[in-house]
């Protein structure tokens, strides 16, 4: 019998591992942005988006897959154990076709040949990829092993970032400092863990039976591939199409969007934590279940989505400015309306696809996310030109609303997302937009000490007002600190 672990614990940890690792990042890219240059930055960032095309393709559905399927077996270790190492035989035939693919893409896609060297560090992640094993940590719930293990990299990722990169044309050494610190030393721990048995098996090759893992992997990596391009398309889009430098263009763009993209990434890590117990319950047919525990997830993620996005459409200058320098400024439009997604995204996740990988409906998820993809780029193609990056920008917005909405009316899960208490973060985040309106009208400081004291006047507002309500995270909080 392998025991579950407590929700909030895990989620306690969650939240220490990734608000480490927004704050890390922040503070690195602050750095490294200014030092590189939004051309430079841009070629690192084309390369990665690439590159983790392939990352996916090596996994081809492999984590959502073994989440799902380890979690309902972990009390049986017998049956656990074959699920692990057939899983873990899927996944290193996989990575073998992906390095093969990559380095074929090599040969015949712009800009590879051009940063060979980018494109051969980058690679060190596909090839490691089928090595870090994270689904085995989460199907067991092992949160806080996962957390130990990701500060540990980010502090490493610090360290060596703010020592290492002085100039531009330090971007290859920049790369490669992502590599180590985000696969080589994650990869190099979790084998530790699982040697250590930490996990309770040690994988090996098992190709018995791996056929019937096959559909359901390939289906579930189609989505998995959907969704990377639907997501990460407008990087290549801007590289390949727009009519000036594409290289600084992408530099603006991504340095625009890191601070959505890390908050998105912080809430979902957090939300992670449900997710064998999502599978179980759903498996189980515990429908008011379900409900309950996506209700209690999505309030405590709105409780920071709203006040965030909020930030991001008044002080998007402010914060660019803080964040990546003079240099970027003209990327602030498309952080204001990029933050929008902020919301919708988490949406998707919550009631989309964690919902629907976990009622098998990964077939029909691959159809919307490859149709949502082929419309997003579509948009792409006609605003790039007019419009450059924010026009990209605003084709992300309309796909992501428009994603949300399908995937949340086709399988009815909007009651697991927008429960009753939606309207108190309509409420408290009313009140923090009037605080920042005020702000910006009557106070005439230093831009940065006007949005620091704007933020911290309307973040205590936004707590009185969900106080006064009884929202339900806060309330959780003050229940264990009670105790």
């Amino acid at each position: 019998m392998i025991s579950g672990r407590s929700i909030f614990v895990n989620g306690v940890w969650s939240g220490i591992a990734k608000a480490i690792g927004m704050i890390v990042p922040f503070i690195v890219y602050a750095h490294v942005l200014r030092v590189l240059g939004a051309e430079s930055y841009g070629k690192v960032a084309y390369i990665q988006v690439f590159s983790s095309y392939f990352i996916l393709l090596s996994l081809l559905g492999v984590s959502d897959y073994a989440q799902r399927e380890c979690s309902v077996a972990r009390n049986n270790i017998t049956e656990f154990t074959q699920r692990v190492n057939r899983v873990f035989t899927v996944s290193c035939l996989m990575t073998f076709a992906s390095v093969a693919l990559y380095f074929l893409c090599f040969l015949f896609v712009p800009g590879l040949k051009a940063e060979w060297a980018l494109s051969l560090v980058f690679s060190l992640m596909i090839v490691l990829r089928c090595f870090q094993m994270d689904w085995m940590y989460t199907s067991l719930e092992r949160f806080e092993l996962i957390s130990k293990r990701d500060i540990i990299s980010k502090f490493l990722y610090l360290i060596l970032s703010l020592v290492l990169i002085s100039s531009s044309d330090d971007y290859i050494i920049f790369a490669a400092i992502l590599v180590f610190t985000t696969s080589i030393i994650i990869t190099a721990l979790n084998q530790y863990g699982i040697y250590r048995k930490e996990c309770i098996v040690i994988p090996h090759f098992d190709f018995t039976g791996i056929k019937e893992c096959f559909v359901p992997v390939f289906f579930l990596g189609l989505m998995t591939l959907g969704s990377k391009l639907f997501s990460s398309s407008d990087v290549l889009i801007i590289k390949w199409l727009l009519p000036v430098d594409g290289d600084k263009g992408v530099g603006l763009y991504n340095a625009s969007v890191i601070l959505p993209h890390a908050l998105e990434e912080f809430l979902i890590a957090i939300a992670a934590v449900i997710t064998p117990q999502l599978y179980i319950r759903i498996r189980n047919n515990e429908e008011c279940s379900v409900t309950s525990l996506m209700n209690i997830t999505s309030n405590a993620l709105f409780l920071v989505a709203v006040p965030a996005v909020l930030t991001c459409l008044f002080f998007s200058k402010e914060l660019l400015l803080l964040f990546a320098g003079e240099g970027y400024l003209g990327g602030y439009p498309v952080l204001q309306l990029y933050s929008i997604t902020l919301i919708s995204s988490l949406a998707i996740t919550m009631g989309g696809t964690r919902t629907y990988i976990a009622r098998n409906k990964e077939r029909k998820l691959f159809y919307i996310l490859i149709s949502a993809s082929a419309f997003n780029i579509i948009l792409d193609i006609i605003l790039i030109k007019p419009m450059g990056i924010v026009g990209v920008t605003i084709a992300t917005v309309i796909s992501n609303m428009l994603l949300m909405v399908v995937e949340l009316t086709l399988e009815n899960t909007w009651k697991y997302v927008f429960s009753d208490a939606a309207i108190k973060y309509i409420l408290a985040g009313s009140g923090v937009a009037v605080v920042f309106t005020v702000f910006k009208l009557f106070v005439h400081m230093d831009p940065i000490w006007t949005m620091i004291s704007a933020v911290s006047a309307a973040g205590l507002i936004y707590a009185l007002i969900l106080f006064r309500f009884r929202e339900s995270t806060l309330m959780l909080i003050m229940k264990r600190i009670g105790h």
